[in-house]
């Protein structure tokens, strides 16, 4: 592994285990109907009321989410095969960008400093 690459792995990490970066922190800035419990009242993706949205940390520590409705497109499963379900994935598409800029966006929302900068900064 690069040295940029690992620096940037350990950037994520740090930026997960800020306060403001789990999961449903991240969910409830851009969906504020979702409950501490990590469920919205309608997915923002079928419309489906009765907590059919869904953000959940696993028990190895990772967060997802994804729609109990199997014919929506934020069904976890339909998620999944993209690797979208993560944290990255989930900000990317609220956002509509790919995920090198959600990384960024995962960065200012946490205050984590981008390991590209750190870089500039050295020389």
């Amino acid at each position: 592994m690069s040295d940029f690459k690992q620096r940037m792995d350990d950037a994520i990490q740090e930026a997960y285990r800020s306060p403001s970066g789990d999961l449903l922190s991240i969910a409830q800035r851009y969906l504020p109907d979702i409950t501490d419990k990590g469920v919205a009242k309608v997915c923002p993706y079928c419309g489906k009321k009765g907590g059919k949205f869904f953000v959940r940390k696993a028990a190895g520590g990772h967060w997802y989410w994804g729609c109990y409705n199997t014919s929506c497109n934020a069904a976890y499963d339909n998620l999944k095969a993209g690797s979208g379900a993560d944290t990255i994935g989930f900000i990317a598409d609220r956002e509509g960008c790919d995920r090198k800029r959600a990384v960024a966006i995962l960065f200012e929302i946490t205050g984590v400093t981008h390991p590209a900068s750190k870089k500039e900064d050295e020389q």
